[in-house]
């Protein structure tokens, strides 16, 4: 029953990555991002083909089997980025310019004045960012650099860092060539991004969401001591980066729905005691992951340096705010918003109490439903999914004025690089496009390989349970495509660990009689690994 249960979920999640990776493709919503369709189509379709089709030599296999791959790609895409980032540094706006603001008249020794506490105590989450760009500002000072510079670099270090566990993460689950593969995915659609320019909490959060998975893979082919200690890492990295940013919250309530599956019995009859066990692990997961997000939350609200007594937080929207601003649709012209920012939600809840928040909300919400219907909501939520999906550079220039911005440096490298990577540059359409076309083929990917896996395993349903998590968690509340960078690569890791099994079953009717299909061999593995891949955990 728990194979069954599992092998169900995995051919949902893959069947729904499948349908929503063709639409991106075929029915894609227009965006504030140019694209151009006769550019995507071929990527899309090249790509596919090439992860499907084309052989990979035994001499670039044995090159890619090396301990060394996995580092090497890591520093190379860590260096792109760090290149990328440094070079295109601009004076960006929003959220990210208010809080680095603050954190400079901070450090300044200046007070804050009304303003900036309004904004904290509506705001509240962006403290834990106030609390990095205060340091950053500190240090910064005492290495004669800017902040900007500063966080910059470490964009670049977490990119690193990044890089490294999803190719640990996924060659331990695929071997060392869809490993390659992932690596180079996420330099190409993450490390080549103008998001580097920015030090916002999306980046900040990435590393510690992949560390959470790859400890929490690693946590299942361990035992004892071992098991526990890598189980808690898992939490305590998933829990700073939901304190860093919101959106990792999928991931605890992914890794309680893995765990709770072992609740199920093997068989027919029920185990009470794998039961009681089980809810004892999963009471332990979600403590710890409070606990230590609760404290992080508290040290970083300290290390702010400004006046906590003047941060109201009964001046924030409630949940339901942020559910009935996802429900919004905004007509900009050229696009629709489908549930992102609104300046006239914000506007409707200023100066109210948390009950009229709330009740404004539930309003708000009835009023969507009287007026859509059943099917206008089903049509608003999918022209929502896809108009959040469908964009390979995850709303890059898109928020505030920074598409109107240029470069701090003057010099032919960032002239360059602007026309490719800046958004009114000759080339962005189409490098964007091409971006839109892989990420598209890197989902229609995953959906194929989720549809086929025999047998279920448990590190493929955390990354198919965090990648619904994440796609759930921007279809519900308000959301926009920069919330998915964040998970680029966990999609990326699910999209190479499935790889095998799409290849092999396309592959399967070519082979020669007695060959095996193009798997990863168990037996490179350790023993503990090795019976983990076999039985997939159940």
């Amino acid at each position: 029953m728990r194979a069954t249960v599992a092998t169900a979920t995995l051919r949902a999640i893959g069947a729904v990555m499948l349908v929503g990776g063709l639409a991106m493709v075929i029915v894609p919503r227009p965006l504030y991002t140019p694209m151009n369709q006769w550019v995507i189509v071929p990527t899309c379709i090249v790509a596919v083909a090439v992860a499907l089709l084309v052989p990979v030599p035994h001499g670039v296999r044995a090159v890619l089997a090396s301990r060394w791959a996995g580092p090497v790609l890591a520093l190379v895409g860590g260096g792109v980025g760090a290149v990328v980032g440094e070079v295109m540094r601009y004076p960006y706006g929003w959220d990210a310019g208010v809080v680095m603001g603050i954190a400079r008249r901070l450090d300044a020794g200046m007070s804050l004045t009304p303003g900036n506490y309004r904004y904290l105590s509506m705001y509240p989450n962006n403290l834990p960012l106030l609390a990095i760009d205060r340091a950053a500002a500190r240090a910064a000072g005492w290495l004669g650099l800017s902040p900007d510079a500063l966080l910059i670099a470490g964009n670049a270090v977490g990119l690193t860092v990044t890089i490294w566990l999803a190719h640990l993460v996924v060659r331990r689950c695929a071997g060392p060539v869809a490993a390659a593969l992932a690596a180079l995915l996420v330099i190409v659609l993450v490390g080549l991004s103008p998001w580097l320019a920015v030090p916002y909490t999306d980046l900040f959060a990435m590393p510690f969401v992949m560390a959470a998975i790859a400890l929490a893979t690693l946590a299942w082919s361990l035992r004892g001591g071992r098991r526990w200690l890598s189980w808690a890492g898992a939490v305590a990295c998933g829990a700073v980066a939901f304190v860093v940013k919101t959106t990792p919250v999928v991931l605890v309530v992914a890794a309680v729905l893995v765990i709770a599956l072992q609740a199920l019995p093997a068989g027919r009859r029920a185990e009470k005691g794998r039961l009681m066990r089980t809810a004892a692990v999963v009471a332990l997961t979600v403590l710890a992951f409070m606990g230590v997000a609760a404290g992080a939350t508290q040290s970083s609200r300290h290390q702010t340096g400004a006046d906590l007594s003047r941060i109201d937080t009964a001046r924030s929207a409630p949940l339901l705010w942020w559910v009935a601003n996802g429900m919004i649709e905004i007509d900009a012209g050229t696009y629709t918003s489908y549930g992102g920012y609104s300046r006239s939600m914000i506007e409707a809840i200023r100066g109210r109490t948390r009950p009229e928040m709330t009740a404004y909300s539930r309003e708000f919400i009835a009023a969507r439903w009287a007026e859509r219907g059943l099917t206008g909501m089903l049509a608003f939520y999918a022209d929502k999914a896809l108009w959040n999906w469908n964009d390979g550079m995850f709303g890059a220039w898109g928020e505030g004025g920074d598409s109107r911005q240029r470069p701090y440096a003057k010099t032919a490298v960032a002239d360059v690089l602007m026309e490719v990577n800046g958004y009114h540059g000759r080339y962005y359409e189409t490098r964007a496009s091409i971006a839109e076309g892989i990420w598209a083929a890197v989902v229609i990917l995953a959906g194929v390989g989720l549809l086929l896996l025999a047998p279920p395993r448990r590190d493929v349903l955390l990354l198919a349970l965090s990648t619904l998590g994440i796609g759930v968690f921007v279809l519900v509340f308000q959301g926009r495509s920069r919330y998915l960078l964040t998970f680029a690569p966990v999609v990326i890791a699910l999209s190479c660990v499935v790889l095998p099994w799409a290849r092999s079953a396309l592959t399967r009717r070519m082979l020669q009689p007695g060959r095996t299909p193009d798997l990863p061999p168990p037996s490179r593995r350790g023993p503990r690994d090795a019976d983990i891949y076999r039985t997939g955990g159940y």
